[in-house]
């Protein structure tokens, strides 16, 4: 075998040899590329699908607090439909005093859903200054600050929202007395201006 042959041979060979084990490497490269790129789409699908079943899922604990908030504005309605107009004004007065009081804080209680996203926590703090006057049997307070309780349930629990305009029509029957109130026994200061049915809670609209 002559010089040229020996050489037409070795480059054969290292032709071979190159293609084999360039064919080898591309193989695993795509191999644990696919392997790897399948895992991430199917980690990033399953997630999806978690966070869409969780969202979907209504927790035990909502349900849990929408039966008590029903119950609790049910027996609220009945209360105020066995009362006067008179008898409405005088717990009106309180409310919108409250009203302005916080108004002067730059906290619109007649406009809950945009005051609720603003102020998360606000209906707590209602619910627990409610809680504390009952506990003090300061119940006339209490009524006043309990009309913005239901209200603002009826934005965190869109189930309870038409029970709140429900609400809000038969107070609508002491709008006219709210300023002729009979609280003067209180000796109080009331911040008082003409009632009005908060944005999105009138049940003629």
């Amino acid at each position: 075998m002559n010089d040229n042959l020996k050489l037409l041979f070795l480059f054969f060979i290292t032709i071979v040899f190159f293609y084999y084990y360039a064919k080898a490497f591309f193989y695993n490269y795509v191999k644990v590329f696919f392997y790897n790129y399948i895992k991430v789409f199917f980690n990033k699908l399953f997630s999806i699908i978690v966070n869409l079943k969780s969202n979907l899922v209504i927790p035990k604990s909502y349900n849990k607090k929408l039966k008590i908030a029903t119950k609790e504005i049910e027996r609220f309605i009945l209360i105020i439909k066995g009362m006067d107009s008179k008898e409405i004004g005088s717990v009106l007065a309180l409310t919108f005093d409250l009203k302005n009081k916080m108004l002067k804080d730059g906290i619109n209680l007649l406009d809950p859903i945009i005051t609720l996203s603003a102020y998360p926590n606000l209906l707590i703090l209602l619910e627990d200054k409610a809680i504390k006057l009952q506990k003090e049997n300061n119940t006339v307070f209490a009524s006043g600050i309990l009309i913005w309780v239901h209200t603002y349930r009826g934005v965190l629990f869109p189930e309870l929202r038409y029970k709140s305009k429900e609400m809000w029509a038969e107070l609508e029957r002491g709008f006219y007395y709210t300023k002729i109130h009979s609280l003067d026994f209180l000796d109080i200061q009331l911040d008082l201006t003409d009632p009005s049915i908060p944005i999105g809670f009138d049940k003629n609209k």
